[in-house]
């Protein structure tokens, strides 16, 4: 993965007021103290994070995962995901809300269309909530 590495936290002032500003001009959320995240940059510089929220024992919602544009197309979504995945203690069920246009890409990393029926109460009430908003999401889902 070239000289690209991999966090699980950001402790310091300095990283995480560079780690602010990146979700900020990324238009992307900064993890919660409780999620799961990892962290992807290459020296200092942030280029992408995944973040997984428990909502029950052993079961996980992928909130999101984001590359920065200028590092698309190199494999590192993909690489970031499995990275994370792999950090997960087994067995594990991993949901996601996906659109349209990345359905291809979760199904190819082993995730499969779900109904909402299938959801715990603290996803469906995600779901509903998205559903209200006009989101036109695909429901997936994985086990580990």
């Amino acid at each position: 993965m070239n000289n690209y590495q991999f966090l699980t936290r950001i402790d310091d002032k300095v990283s995480v007021r560079i780690w602010k500003h990146f979700c900020k001009q990324q238009k992307q959320s900064l993890p919660q103290q409780d999620d799961h995240a990892l962290y992807l940059q290459t020296g200092q510089q942030p280029i992408g994070l995944i973040r997984l929220v428990e909502t029950s024992q052993n079961h996980y919602w992928l909130r999101g995962l984001f590359i920065a544009p200028n590092f698309r197309a190199q494999g590192l979504a993909r690489q970031t995901l499995q990275f994370a995945l792999n950090q997960l203690t087994r067995p594990a069920t991993i949901t996601l809300f996906s659109r349209e246009y990345l359905v291809n890409f979760y199904h190819s990393e082993g995730f499969l269309p779900i109904k909402a029926e299938k959801l715990d109460s603290h996803l469906q009430k995600q779901w509903q909530s998205a559903v209200k908003n006009g989101k036109n999401w695909v429901l997936m889902q994985r086990s580990l």
